[in-house]
């Protein structure tokens, strides 16, 4: 049976890759792409305008309710779980794997409605973003030193 719990964003984002995990059924994160950058500025200005953002869908789970990375038991679930990026490089924008053994909770939950939402707030509060650079842009700068230097 479900429950609505009402909670503080600043409390479920210091849970992140602590109590809440992803599942590997959901798709990457896209909102960093070019297309749906405008989503991320969209939703911190929902936010300081008191705005509704949506709920999210958690589903909790016991550890011992997952099978490990070796095991095989037709009990238990089994799937892959992955952390939140924190730090996100469009060069590898890849969430991490992680195994159940690894988490230090007995009690977790894993994200099934979201992980957009929640990656964006962990990124725009605790992360970072590493951008690639163009090549135009790089020989641009380049050019632009060599001529300054002149």
């Amino acid at each position: 049976m479900g429950v609505f719990l009402d909670n503080s964003i600043k409390n479920v984002i210091d849970e992140l890759n602590v109590r809440y995990f992803l599942p590997d059924i959901q798709r990457e994160y896209v909102w960093l792409k070019k297309a749906d950058e405008k989503k991320i500025e969209q939703l911190f200005d929902s936010i300081l305008r008191g705005y509704p953002i949506g709920s999210f869908l958690f589903w909790k789970l016991q550890k011992e309710d997952i099978a490990t990375s070796n095991e095989q038991d037709n009990n238990k679930l089994n799937f892959q779980l992955y952390q939140f990026i924190t730090n996100y490089d469009e060069r590898k924008p890849h969430n991490e794997k992680i195994r159940i053994e690894q988490i230090r909770r007995d009690d977790l939950s894993i994200v099934l409605d979201g992980q957009q939402r929640l990656t964006s707030l962990y990124i725009g509060l605790k992360g970072t973003r590493t951008l690639k650079k163009r090549k135009l842009e790089t020989i641009t700068l380049t050019l632009m030193k060599r001529s300054v230097c002149i």
